[in-house]
């Protein structure tokens, strides 16, 4: 029979070794069901979820809950969705329902968790979790996100990471039918309408999809536009490059300070002097929908400028 003593050391090495929780098959195994049991009466154990239990008074947070979902749902289970989200470090996801993917043939189910049967995925490591790869992310938030909120998403992938929008449409080939995920088409349609570019922030983002929007010429996202020895003049947030037409999204937020306001001065000095046309679309004129008419009458003034440098 296994002492009270080293039955609560057995469980205390098991929680260094994995967040603070265990399965109670873990517990069992290394000391006796009796054990077990004592521990729960006692108030020694409590359940998170499932089969999982965790220490008496240890903190029960995110990643804890986390953990022993996966322990739970078995070796082949990954975090995912929203949760893989989070754990990637993209903002705005939740954190109270933890999602899991799971091989088709099993079948999970826990209060709080979000189980989700789907086919085989990769899965990476991240602070001792499993969780489905980055690419395999994006599709499945992709499926709960629309429009916008999927650009965001989208935008702050490559800021990041570089070369993720490749990595997407991989995993996306890899698929037989995509109608069995929900919004990979639009998802799709916005990896070739975006073309790899990508905005530095929502504000810049609602700027690019009015202009996509409203039959505009085609423009470029973030074009660095070089002088006549081959420098760097400045990159510009949205330009119309064979117009010659640099716009420029003007917060208050990032464009107050005196230094910033002086050098962009000096680079749009720069850039007038190579022919090109600055305009700038501040927060009001994007809110009124405003920055599109008076971009529409820009554009109208400027032939496209073949004979000057991009």
């Amino acid at each position: 029979m296994v002492k009270v003593f080293d039955a609560l050391n057995v469980i205390r090495t098991l929680a260094a070794e994995q967040r603070g929780v265990m399965l109670s098959s873990q517990v069992i195994a290394r000391t006796s069901r009796g054990a077990f049991r004592n521990a729960v009466d006692t108030g020694r154990l409590i359940n998170v979820c499932g089969s999982a239990y965790a220490l008496a008074g240890a903190p029960i947070g995110f990643q804890q809950r986390a953990k022993a979902a996966l322990l739970h749902a078995g070796d082949q289970a990954a975090l995912s969705h929203e949760t893989a989200a989070t754990l990637f470090g993209f903002h705005g996801f939740e954190r109270d329902e933890i999602h899991v993917s799971i091989p088709r043939r099993q079948q999970v189910v826990l209060a709080g968790v979000v189980s989700h049967r789907t086919r085989p995925f990769p899965t990476i490591n991240i602070d001792g979790l499993s969780v489905t790869g980055l690419a395999r992310c994006i599709i499945d938030c992709g499926a709960r996100l629309h429009g916008f909120g999927l650009e965001v998403l989208l935008d702050e992938a490559n800021q990041r990471f570089a070369g993720i929008d490749a990595r997407v449409r991989t995993e996306l080939r890899l698929v037989k039918s995509l109608c069995a995920i929900p919004g990979a088409h639009e998802l799709l349609r916005l990896l070739d309408v975006r073309t790899g570019q990508h905005t530095d922030s929502p504000d810049e983002l609602r700027l690019w999809r009015l202009i996509r929007r409203s039959n505009l010429p085609p423009c470029r996202v973030h074009h660095v536009v070089h002088d006549n020895e081959g420098q760097r003049v400045m990159e510009v947030d949205i330009a119309f490059v064979p117009q010659r037409v640099a716009v420029h999204y003007d917060s208050y937020r990032y464009h107050w300070r005196r230094v910033t306001f002086d050098d962009d001065a000096v680079k749009r000095s720069k850039l007038n002097a190579l022919g090109w046309v600055n305009h700038v679309v501040t927060q009001a004129t994007l809110n009124s929908g405003q920055c599109i008419e008076d971009l529409r009458r820009v554009l109208a003034a400027r032939e496209p400028q073949r004979s000057l440098i991009f």
